[in-house]
């Protein structure tokens, strides 16, 4: 069954056209420790290499203290205030991204974001030209055509140029 466009799909979202939102990096980054402390880990850097190249979204990378010395990443939106949660064991940062759900992790952000799940980002982009004309701005739909995304989290976070 075909499921309904979230209402977080809008203009800008694919990182081309509407207006970007105003994101507080500073607000952001102190958000990244405070979650990193609550749940052992630390704050790596942000936007770290490969990472300094054409993108539509902020990364931070995270690791976790305890034996598994976990590694992930926070991708937040630049134009939509969405903000996803991702594996990144290698810190090689494949892409797609391997997106997971941490709860405890993403909990100070909530307030400030909203929180997509993998459930949400793995979900087929299986919607029309015509069915996004409504939402996205022209050139957004373009560039799903050119691009071709598979699933939402391909749309949403991505580094079409």
């Amino acid at each position: 069954m075909k499921q309904h466009l979230p209402d977080y799909i809008h203009a800008g979202v694919t990182g081309t056209g509407g207006a970007p939102q105003s994101i507080n990096l500073k607000e952001f980054r102190m958000l990244c420790h405070t979650a990193a402390r609550l749940t052992g880990g630390k704050v790596l850097g942000f936007d770290l290499p490969p990472f300094h190249t054409s993108k539509n979204f902020v990364l931070a990378a995270l690791q976790f203290s305890d034996p598994s010395g976990e590694r992930l990443v926070f991708l937040l939106k630049h134009h939509a205030s969405l903000l996803a949660c991702a594996s990144a064991q290698d810190l090689t940062f494949h892409f797609p991204f391997a997106f997971i759900d941490f709860p405890e992790l993403t909990a100070p952000f909530q307030p400030f974001f909203h929180i997509l799940k993998r459930q949400e980002l793995e979900c087929p982009w299986m919607w029309t030209e015509r069915e996004l004309a409504s939402r996205l701005h022209p050139q957004e739909i373009k560039e799903i055509i050119y691009w071709k995304p598979h699933t939402v989290g391909e749309a949403i976070f991505n580094f079409w140029d």
